[in-house]
């Protein structure tokens, strides 16, 4: 959660640096039987380009979470 102790781009580089490993980790975890259980052809180039999507859309969902929790609350003083 932001705390305000930095500024919102860095605490979320921040989060995507401790993310990353863990991320790819459990994306490659996931594609690696999908893949040939779906019987898709086992080459290299096909399942590199396959992982590159799943990445950058998990990427993108985690992206988008810590933008919309980075939203302040604006309280209105009366």
């Amino acid at each position: 959660c932001f705390n305000r102790w930095y500024s919102p781009s860095m605490f979320n580089i921040a989060l995507l640096i401790t993310d990353f490993p863990v991320t790819v980790a459990s994306v490659t975890l996931f594609l690696t039987p999908a893949y040939f259980i779906t019987n898709q052809p086992p080459e290299l180039f096909r399942f590199a380009a396959c992982l590159l999507i799943l990445l950058l859309a998990s990427f993108n969902s985690q992206n988008v979470g810590l933008l919309a929790s980075c939203v302040p609350n604006v309280l209105v003083r009366k």
